[in-house]
């Protein structure tokens, strides 16, 4: 008996000094909620269709239903929320029950079977003292959010890539069209100029000279042809191998371009799906870098059970006449060396994590800049 009560008394004295020794490097403030700023602004997400371009509109249609990296972006999505699921279920207790039937003979003796039933339902809570939990909830809450910026980053992007790929398209039709124009021309020349030199009427230079921009006008029209491939090339990438490019588009010049609003703020940048995606990955890192230090804490499980002992017959299995209770403490912090190691990696990756948002910003500001 008394080596019990002094046993018991050691583990609650490391119990207190390691809530002790740790407190003061738990001081933060944690975000509760997401707080989504663009739901205060009208953002125009079918910007495209202000071209009246029923051909381009059915290619991003046909884009977002069938790109391979929208689809990977939405199952991200998927698995994330899936994630934040088993997160939030640590916050409840953990059921669980049992079934059981044996059987078992003296062959010594060559006794009857003597069988034996017994069933059990059990629960278990781990109390969350301290907020491990609830930080690890919160990571996987930011981590999912951020899965969702790269969704709408994935979908933002692939539109902006089929828009630019159409109006490619149109410039290299454009393009073809009157250079074969200007080569048919040439060759018209090229017959009079040939006529006026066999009759004497011109130099061999005249000659020499509309062959050669002849020669160049062919070799415009194989590279703008080649221009052409690599463009039907990319956008089927982008929207499908089996695409069929519709050869009577119009011509560039009678699209009515929307201009761009020079007068939006520097602070607009902050609406960018790729940039809200970095700051929520910021902030997961955060969370996790909290719970490994948390980890450093004890953490306390409750557990309850009912059992029926050991029935004799299958209806017995069913009477749960036997209330259990237990309680446990884990203390972390004694493996010290893997404890310390995990935390650097959690800080590490918030490092990380904070270099990424740097160079995303620097990015996206440079990005403005150069097509100012």
């Amino acid at each position: 008996m008394i080596n019990s009560k002094v046993i018991l008394s050691g583990v609650l004295a490391v119990f207190i000094g390691g809530c002790a020794s740790n407190q003061s490097e738990v001081e933060f403030k944690p975000v509760e909620h997401f707080k989504d700023e663009n739901a205060s602004y009208e953002i125009d997400t079918l910007w495209y269709k202000k071209y009246g371009e029923s051909y381009l509109n059915k290619l991003v249609d046909q884009a977002l239903a069938n790109n391979y990296d929208l689809k990977t972006a939405a199952l991200n999505v998927e698995s994330a929320y899936a994630n934040l699921g088993l997160s939030r279920a640590d916050l409840f207790p953990t059921l669980s029950s049992s079934w059981s039937a044996g059987a078992n003979r003296d062959i010594s003796t060559g006794s009857n079977w003597n069988k034996t039933y017994s069933s059990g339902f059990n629960v278990s809570y781990e109390l969350d003292l301290f907020g491990k939990i609830r930080s690890a909830v919160n990571a996987e809450g930011w981590n999912a959010k951020a899965s969702e910026f790269d969704l709408e980053n994935t979908r933002l992007t692939l539109i902006n890539s089929v828009v630019s790929g159409y109006f490619e398209m149109l410039y290299l039709n454009d393009s073809l069209k009157w250079t074969k124009q200007n080569l048919s021309d040439y060759r018209e020349i090229e017959k009079i100029i040939k006529a006026k030199y066999d009759y004497g009427k011109s130099e061999q230079l005249d000659y020499r000279q509309i062959q050669n921009s002849i020669l160049g006008l062919e070799n415009k029209v194989l590279s703008i042809q080649k221009n052409i491939e690599d463009n039907h090339k990319y956008m089927r990438n982008l929207i499908s191998s089996s695409l069929q490019f519709d050869d009577n588009t119009d011509s560039i010049n009678s699209i009515e371009f929307q201009g761009v609003d020079l007068n939006v703020p520097y602070t607009a940048l902050a609406n960018r799906p790729d940039i809200r995606a970095a700051i929520a990955r910021l902030n997961s890192s955060f969370y996790d870098e909290q719970t490994a230090k948390l980890n450093f804490f004890p953490s306390v499980n409750l557990g309850a059970g009912l059992t029926n002992g050991q029935g004799v017959s299958a209806n017995d299995s069913f009477k749960l006449n036997f209330l259990s209770g237990n309680v446990s403490i884990s203390l972390p912090f004694l493996d010290y060396a893997r404890v310390e190691n995990r935390l650097k990696i959690s800080e590490i990756a918030f490092r990380k994590n904070v270099v990424n948002y740097e160079q995303t910003l620097s990015n996206a500001t440079n990005e403005v800049l150069n097509l100012y």
